[in-house]
């Protein structure tokens, strides 16, 4: 496989800020074209020492993470039209990917496969969803698919559970489909889901929240989207994009920020913020009880808001593109917005930024926590950053 490499060691890339950090500026250590493209949905696995996983459209790359050199490739077993759209997550030496006909654990730092589970009837029935989100705690392991969720015990790989959510929402027909976005696990018995209903007779889905108890079959409160609006002569419905569990409350996205009891589904707050489209980029961060959000719109915005929906602070970015990636490492936060950027986490500057060469605009960043390198993905090249 021909491999370009481009020598730039340790150049500091302009647009840094004097703060009272140290310098800031992205360092750049290498610069590699792997020959394949990363403009349809690229993601990067985790990063822990020397070793780093990147998907470049259907195949798995093992790279070294301080040269980009590659160790090894492992074919996704994806199509390169779906490639990207499937998640991973990371469990101690092993990364977990949810893939077409199985989710599979392969070792961190041999690309060997730990353990598999076969998921080809259910996506052959259409069973699993493209694009949700896989959800982690401790050795449990949450994956939605269509009307439901699978419950894994990563350390032995184990299936614990195949949960059928039309059992208690009862809207799973042959005209009616459920659509599991997500799933965080309270308990072996209590679950919040956020679905995806599509209805017989209406031009939209129905998208709700709720706590489910699984062992007894029941949805203990919910919460719906707000009602449609319409542009230009289309009906929209809002969609909860993302959820996430602060203290006793759960908060999600739609159009707006939304915060509920978790444990009644009363709504405790409403952050609502106009002429910015919806957030495309959005983490939390559990022990400062903080959100972060990044928009998708005309106006690129990030945004820190705390538990209780008060704004921290606003950042508007020079650059007008999809604002997707949002990571936490330290007192910084990293964006992607095209360029890349760092943050002060504590009041929102920005302290350096990065644009690929010749404009090359990254289409995903992920920055590992402690000291080893940002890998920025564009749509021609992949970086290594010095942070």
């Amino acid at each position: 496989m021909k491999k370009l490499i481009y020598l730039i060691l340790f150049v500091t890339i302009c647009s840094c800020e004097k703060s009272n950090f140290r310098s800031d500026c992205f360092e750049v250590q290498w610069v590699q074209d792997y020959g394949r493209s990363a403009t349809k949905g690229t993601f990067v696995g985790d990063i822990e020492d020397d070793i780093s996983w990147i998907q470049l459209d259907s195949t798995y790359l093992i790279i070294d993470t301080k040269t980009g050199d590659l160790i090894k490739e492992i074919p996704s077993g994806l199509s390169s039209l779906l490639a990207g759209s499937w998640k991973s997550v990371r469990h101690g030496s092993k990364i977990i990917f949810h893939m077409q006909t199985s989710i599979t654990a392969y070792d961190f730092n041999t690309g060997d496969v730990v353990w598999k589970i076969d998921t080809k009837e259910d996506h052959l029935n259409n069973e699993l969803m493209i694009g949700s989100y896989m959800e982690l705690t401790e050795d449990i392991l949450v994956v939605p698919k269509r009307a439901g969720f699978y419950v894994i015990n990563v350390v032995t790989g184990t299936l614990e559970n195949k949960v059928n959510l039309n059992d208690i929402f009862c809207l799973d027909t042959p005209k009616s489909k459920i659509q599991v976005r997500q799933v965080l696990r309270e308990s072996a018995d209590e679950y919040f889901v956020t679905i995806q209903a599509a209805i017989p007779g209406e031009a939209n889905s129905l998208t709700f929240t709720s706590r489910v108890n699984i062992s007894e079959t029941k949805e203990e409160w919910r919460y719906t989207a707000k009602k449609d609006t319409t542009l230009g002569g289309t009906v929209f419905r809002p969609v909860i994009t993302n959820m996430a569990k602060l203290e006793d409350k759960i908060i999600f996205l739609e159009d707006d920020v939304i915060a509920v009891d978790a444990t009644t589904g009363d709504s405790l707050w409403h952050v609502q913020y106009d002429g910015l489209g919806f957030w495309n980029g959005f983490n939390h961060d559990p022990e400062q009880n903080i959100i972060y959000l990044v928009s998708q719109s005309d106006l690129i915005v990030a945004k820190a808001i705390d538990i209780n929906g008060k704004e921290l602070w606003s950042t508007q970015f020079d650059f007008q593109t999809s604002g997707q990636e949002v990571t936490i490492d330290g007192d910084k936060l990293f964006v992607k917005a095209g360029k890349l950027y760092a943050l002060d986490r504590s009041n929102g500057k920005v302290l350096s930024s990065f644009l690929g060469e010749d404009g090359d605009q990254f289409i995903l960043v992920h920055i590992s926590v402690g000291e080893t390198l940002v890998i920025g993905v564009s749509s021609t090249k992949v970086y290594g950053f010095r942070k």
